[in-house]
């Protein structure tokens, strides 16, 4: 795997790409492996896309073992019986506009080495690096690691920015989220 020297590893994109497939781990299974990575979820009821999201976390539960903690800050009982298909643990945060709360909330129920997140309007388009970074044995030289996130500003692709953003740390006793307020979605 190429590294950029400026990340612990590079090039990990969050994009508009459709899977389509759905999973459930088998609850013995996951309770017999060592849990590497909890994966937090914050789910507010985006029927759009929270399963897409989902669905492309499959391939990095299918390599490593993890845990997926999804923190339902607002569903109806159609998206919230669909959550629970695919949870691990399953919370609920009471929406009081702020972001680090409720990831702080949900980084509570993490078991694993590592913690990471993301939203239910955000998806991965290719795991593969990530996944890598995993099985390589690379995160036990990182307390932390970035992955590019990309922003549309247009439904159709064409304009968009990349960022670099932290969103995956090891799992320390003084690991604690803050974050200004979040984005605003541009319509």
């Amino acid at each position: 795997m190429q590294r950029d020297r400026k990340a612990p590893f590079s090039a990990m994109y969050i994009e508009i790409k459709v899977i389509t497939t759905s999973f459930k781990e088998n609850e013995d299974e996951r309770k017999k492996k060592k849990v590497v990575l909890s994966i937090g979820v914050l789910v507010s009821n985006r029927k759009n896309t929270v399963k897409k999201c989902l669905d492309s976390l499959k391939p990095i539960r299918e390599a490593i073992p993890c845990q997926l903690i999804i923190t339902d800050t607002g569903c109806d009982t159609e998206i919230r019986a669909m959550l629970e298909e695919y949870a691990d643990t399953m919370t609920e945060f009471i929406w009081c506009s702020d972001f680090a709360k409720a990831r702080n909330a949900n980084m509570s129920h993490a078991v694993g080495e590592w913690y990471m997140y993301l939203d239910d309007d955000e998806w991965f388009a290719d795991t593969e690096q990530l996944i890598d970074f995993f099985k390589s044995g690379s995160y036990r030289e990182y307390d932390g690691a970035c992955y590019i996130v990309r922003n549309y500003q247009l439904a159709d692709g064409s304009m968009y920015t990349d960022d670099y953003l932290s969103r995956m740390v090891k799992l320390l006793s003084l690991i604690h989220i803050s974050e200004p307020t979040r984005r605003t979605p541009i319509s």
